[in-house]
């Protein structure tokens, strides 16, 4: 019955540890030493206690079976099989002399008669014997003095100290292995340090000074990538210094690295140091031409940057629309700052005819335009200035003004007020026409009439210096005193097509024709707002519906030069030329003196084979029409540049400049001016073959594509396109 018990509880005990093995295992902890060390005591210990219940040790060092009764009657009487003492009986005691007990006499002579038995009788098996006997007495004493002890406790008193041995000796082989990995780790570190330092010796007397170059530089790049620029700008250095100088294109590359460190650092001076080097080595890097035209532009210098963005277009044949937009802002902000500069500097000058006939035609309730002649007192100062004014000459309109402004008894002190500062508006003297209008806006019983026609000219003198926030303020004004003056709407509707603000110019018109149904230049610009809206919008569909619209507006008003001039252009701009010539052709049979349609005339045969001849017949004839009239120089020079006459192409678009009146307009023809210069300056001999193209838009002026070329006795063979998408000149659109 105890045997089972016993053999139950091993069988529950082992599955337990295979239980708790299987777990523990799997635990992320189980490499550690101190698991190891528990692990290993634990198992020491279970290991101990199953060989102690389950078995005993004999004399003769076998294991058997715990006995029970079946054993015994298979086994004992086949075989002769030691049996534990403490199942043997107790022996009688002899009369012999010895002093050993029976016992002891028994078993040292069945000990003895079993080695006589099995062996040769040599003196090892007489050893041999000794040795067990002493092992066998060892044994009993041992018995004898752990006799009474349970099981449990014996695999306690044997297990600990062999479970702590054990651990003590893994620990001391771990950490005897860890010191002799360390000891193998440092000398393989010394020894692949030691070729490392060998091999660099050996790799650095073999590099060239460009491979140290090369070096310098690719350590540059990655302190760049690290944000650390300064440290690669003198690794940049080093390499700049340690380039061969028939390394060209090498240096050109370092010089342009350290430009583009510098530019992180916001160093725009050295940065076109650097790039201007890097373009000396390789003219065509278009790298360092961006970044030199981008620092250049953040130094304001506008010219450089144009140049370099003009000849970076050329390289890349205008394909790269980032580039294109960016030299078209550049030209544009050039153009501005000249054009300021001129108008600060330009003295008055008078108006072109056109001019003055257009600006008439674009107002409805003027008390000079309407005045009727035949009612003013015949020869007074104002009488006759009113006549040269009314047939387009102002050479003397000033000095006859201030002669009747001079007379005490003068009846007509406030019309010849507002036609002074009139004629000084024409002539560009804006601060002369602000200071006569104020004088009349000032007046607290001046007539509504007469004070909102002063407010009217006042804010065009603002719009034709840029000053926009000025005169949409003064036309506010203006509105306030008299909502329902339809001369207000048509000016504020300009103001706001120039600012791109079409939406609200539009609606500034049908606010006039709603107040004046037969306006013509009301229903006119009205178109205008509406086509400038499509192309902003790249609208094919928008510029269709406004060509039918224009075309109603001239069914409406036949007669109307405005209508038919302003339609022309804009078919001109979307690619149809003949039906744009119908309709100047129509201008000049109403007035076979009109200088703007006959320059279109001109310009409808670019669209063909030119015959630059007959080009420039037109042109004079405008000229010799209104000389002070300012496209057909424009126009002329565009020509001349497009054949080769560079020069003659630029003197002509000074001439424009002279003759231009607005901020606006001079702006365009500066962009017009520099861009040529900017070409011919940045145009190489490389580029022989290349054509150059040059795109342009503003709101009041067209845009145009044309070719350089240094075989320029062909250039007649090549066509002069307007683009399609481009909308020719509105002419004076304040």
């Amino acid at each position: 019955m105890y045997i089972k018990k016993s053999r139950q509880i091993i069988f529950i005990v082992d599955k337990i540890f295979k239980f708790v093995f299987s777990v523990v295992i799997s635990l992320p902890y189980c490499d550690s030493p101190e698991f190891l060390f528990l692990f290993g005591s634990f198992n020491v210990l279970y290991f101990l206690t199953l060989i102690i219940m389950d078995s005993q040790i004999m004399m003769d060092g076998r294991m058997i079976d715990l006995i029970d009764e079946r054993w015994r009657e298979d086994k004992l009487p086949m075989e002769d099989v030691a049996v534990p003492q403490m199942e043997l009986p107790e022996l009688e005691p002899d009369n012999g002399p010895t002093i050993e007990t029976l016992p002891h006499s028994a078993r040292e002579s069945r000990v003895v008669s079993k080695l006589d038995a099995n062996t040769s009788g040599t003196w090892a098996v007489m050893a041999m014997g000794k040795l067990n006997l002493r092992i066998e007495r060892l044994r009993e004493f041992m018995q004898g003095q752990l006799e009474g002890l349970s099981k449990w406790q014996l695999a306690l008193l044997f297990g600990t100290p062999v479970t702590l041995g054990l651990a003590g000796f893994i620990y001391y082989k771990s950490k005897k292995h860890k010191k002799s990995d360390s000891k193998s780790n440092a000398a393989s570190s010394t020894t692949t340090a030691t070729a490392g330092v060998k091999n660099k010796v050996v790799k650095e007397a073999q590099l060239t000074p460009l491979d140290e170059a090369l070096e310098a530089k690719k350590k540059g790049n990655n302190l760049f990538k690290a944000g650390k620029y300064s440290d690669a700008i003198e690794c940049y250095t080093k390499a700049i210094s340690l380039c061969p100088s028939d390394q060209t294109d090498q240096l050109a590359t370092f010089y342009q690295n350290r430009a583009a460190a510098f530019d992180q650092l916001n160093n725009h001076k050295q940065v076109i140091a650097d790039c201007s080097e890097a373009l000396n080595l390789n003219p065509k890097y278009a790298k360092a031409l961006n970044r030199r035209a981008k620092s250049a532009d953040h130094e304001g210098d506008l010219k450089l940057a144009l140049e370099d963005l003009t000849f970076l277009c050329m390289l890349e044949n205008f394909a790269n629309e980032e580039t294109v937009k960016f030299s078209e802002r550049v030209l544009r902000d050039l153009g501005k700052k000249k054009a300021k500069i001129e108008m600060a500097s330009r003295k008055p000058t008078l108006p072109s005819k056109t001019f003055m006939s257009v600006f008439r035609e674009m107002f409805r309730n003027d008390p000079i335009f309407n005045i009727d002649i035949l009612q003013l007192n015949e020869g007074s100062p104002f009488t006759e200035a009113c006549k040269q004014f009314l047939n387009s000459k102002c050479e003397n309109v000033i000095d006859l003004c201030n002669e009747e402004l001079s007379l005490p008894e003068s009846k007509y002190l406030t019309e010849a007020l507002l036609l002074r500062g009139t004629a000084h508006l024409y002539m560009g003297a804006f601060a002369d026409a602000i200071t006569d209008f104020d004088t009349l806006i000032d007046k607290a019983d001046m007539d509504k009439t007469i004070k909102v026609n002063a407010l009217i000219k006042k804010s065009n003198c603002y719009g034709q210096q840029s000053l926009s926030q000025e005169a949409m303020d003064t036309y506010a004004q203006a509105v306030n005193i008299d909502p329902e003056n339809v001369d207000i709407y048509f000016h504020r509707g300009q103001q706001l097509m120039f600012q791109d603000r079409c939406n609200e110019s539009v609606e500034d018109y049908k606010k006039c024709i709603e107040l004046c149904p037969d306006f013509p230049q009301a229903h006119v610009y009205k178109c205008l707002a509406e086509h400038r809206t499509a192309l902003i919008n790249n609208s094919t569909e928008g510029l269709e519906k406004v060509a039918v619209r224009f075309g109603e507006v001239v069914n409406k008003f036949p007669n109307c030069i405005e209508a038919r001039i302003k339609f022309g252009q804009t078919l001109l701009g979307q690619g149809k030329p003949e039906d744009a010539h119908e309709h100047f052709e129509k201008v000049l049979l109403l007035d076979k003196n009109n200088a703007m349609a006959t320059v279109y005339m001109g310009v409808l045969l670019l669209n063909y084979k030119p015959d630059f001849d007959q080009i420039r017949s037109y042109i004079d004839k405008a000229i010799e029409m209104d000389g002070r009239y300012e496209y057909p120089y424009e126009l002329l020079g565009s020509i001349e540049v497009h054949r080769g006459n560079i020069q003659a192409g630029v003197s002509n678009f000074q001439k424009a400049i002279k003759l231009a009146r607005t901020e606006h307009e001079i702006t365009h023809l500066y962009t017009l001016m520099d861009a040529t210069e900017a070409q011919v300056e940045k145009t190489p001999h490389s580029l022989n073959s290349q054509h150059v193209s040059i795109c342009m838009q503003d709101v009041n002026c067209f845009s145009f594509k044309y070719f350089l070329s240094n075989e320029l006795q062909e250039t007649e063979e090549k066509q002069f396109h307007f683009a399609a998408n481009s909308t020719l000149p509105f002419f004076f659109l304040f």
